[in-house]
């Protein structure tokens, strides 16, 4: 969020996961209060969630949504879930990738809380979305481009 300008910033929705942010009352109010998210389901019945995701754009907010749908165990970028491709495809609006390489070593899966360090963060074009598009091509095509932009993440800078 740090990397957004503030006029952005305040605009924008976090997708959370509902089973693990929104768990508990303090843990859903710290989640939406602190971080601006919104839950999330990432199993079952999502329907709920995707049409939560229209209000949010149809009111003008932007949204963030993690497609893997959890934090990588290794580090490395797991591939991308199906429903991207659909909510790419629904929304109507254009799909910005974005890639964040670093965080695995600051907050590794499991780690109670995370250390001090450095992220880098990569914000591509945006993408217009066809209202006719293959949700599954999307969803490569997305997973793709957010795998260069974490890739330049992860290259090493020169002096």
């Amino acid at each position: 969020m740090r990397a957004l300008p503030h006029r952005l910033r305040v605009k924008t929705a976090v997708a959370a996961a509902a089973d693990y942010f929104y768990s508990s009352r303090w843990r859903s109010s710290l989640a939406t209060l602190a971080l601006g998210t919104f839950p999330f389901s990432r199993e079952g019945t999502v329907r709920a969630s995707l049409e939560r995701c229209g209000e949010l754009v149809d009111g003008g907010s932007t949204i963030v949504i993690y497609p893997e749908g959890t934090r990588s165990i290794t580090g490395t970028m797991a591939p991308f879930r199906s429903g991207i491709g659909l909510l790419a495809e629904q929304l109507g609006v254009p799909v910005v990738p974005v890639g964040i390489a670093g965080t695995h070593a600051l907050w590794p899966k499991g780690a109670k809380q995370p250390r001090r360090g450095t992220v880098h963060v990569h914000i591509g074009n945006p993408m217009d979305i066809p209202p006719d598009a293959d949700r599954d091509e999307l969803m490569i095509l997305l997973e793709q481009s957010v795998s260069s932009l974490v890739k330049m993440g992860e290259s090493p800078r020169l002096s």
